[in-house]
């Protein structure tokens, strides 16, 4: 078994961000891989390409409780879903209304404007 500590942290001045990506990619190689040379270690650690899902191992067919049990877990997924995507949605501003007086003075003045309209 490996003895390195994982928890080592370097601090290293660079010059520049991508030499400082090139140099944390090929330090972190070197721990993940110890008996790969660094190229090989580096490609391994960068190689982003999709991971294909293994294929099905030959067995028995779901048993019918195991198909109900999936589609009860996509039917709680899907509400789950709507909810999170419902939750997500903008928040709409309240309808505006006009504020009501309180004032006695703007009461009157209203009661003066509207008697005024009326004449």
């Amino acid at each position: 078994m490996e003895g390195q500590k994982f928890w080592q942290v370097k601090d290293v001045r660079v010059a520049s961000v991508r030499q400082g990506k090139r140099f944390a990619e090929r330090w972190c190689a070197a721990r993940l891989y110890p008996g790969v040379p660094l190229r090989e270690a580096v490609a391994r650690l960068t190689d982003n390409t999709p991971i294909e899902p293994a294929a099905l191992l030959p067995g028995l067919p779901p048993t019918r409780e195991q198909l109900q049990q999936a589609q009860r877990l996509d039917e709680a997924a899907a509400a789950a879903s709507a909810r999170v995507m419902a939750a997500l949605q903008p928040i709409r501003p309240p309808a505006e209304t006009k504020p009501r007086l309180t004032d006695p003075a703007k009461a009157r003045l209203r009661e003066a404007k509207v008697g005024s309209k009326r004449r």
